[in-house]
């Protein structure tokens, strides 16, 4: 799913 993968990228985004 690109859904999971995009959520992902953002959690790594804010350092979460």
């Amino acid at each position: 799913m690109e859904a999971l993968v995009y959520t992902f990228l953002l959690v790594s985004t804010l350092g979460i």
